[in-house]
């Protein structure tokens, strides 16, 4: 299957779960594992890898419209919220306060959720302006593609 949208309408008894998937159709020596989350009416087809590292990026993105990444920034344990900043991979300018983004504190790191269409991803991690008292990079994981 391109996707996990196609795994389930072909198979719609199959679960939420790991699945092999090859976004380019070719040759099954280039499929990806994806995890393959079914809630409701949506599937998203969701990375455990930072999406510029994966080779079949550019057939992975016509799976949905949007994305989601989740970048976990770490040493936070004040973070400037107001003040934070990152950009998209056409020059967005994204802050707290875009409805793209989403920020969960918890203990001692800072969850920075994006949500958005094609044009903010790969996110440009270096613009991530002082969220933590000091220039911080992120480690991002989970981008998934759906219809959100």
């Amino acid at each position: 299957a391109r996707c996990c949208s196609d795994l389930m309408n072909d198979y719609p008894e199959l679960e939420s779960g790991n699945y092999y998937i090859d976004p380019n159709m070719g040759n099954i020596e280039d499929a990806v594992l994806a995890y393959c989350n079914k809630s409701n009416a949506i599937t998203q087809t969701c990375l455990r890898t930072d999406i510029s590292e994966c080779p079949q990026r550019n057939a992975l993105m016509s799976c949905g419209t949007k994305m989601r990444m989740t970048c976990t920034y770490s040493n936070c344990a004040s973070p400037d919220t107001q003040n934070f900043k990152m950009r998209g991979a056409d020059n967005t300018l994204l802050t707290a306060q875009s409805p793209e983004i989403e920020m969960i504190p918890m203990n001692n790191e800072v969850n920075v959720q994006v949500t958005g269409d094609m044009r903010l991803f790969p996110l440009q991690n270096k613009y991530a302006h002082h969220l933590c008292g000091h220039s911080s990079i992120a480690t991002c994981h989970s981008t998934c593609y759906g219809n959100y």
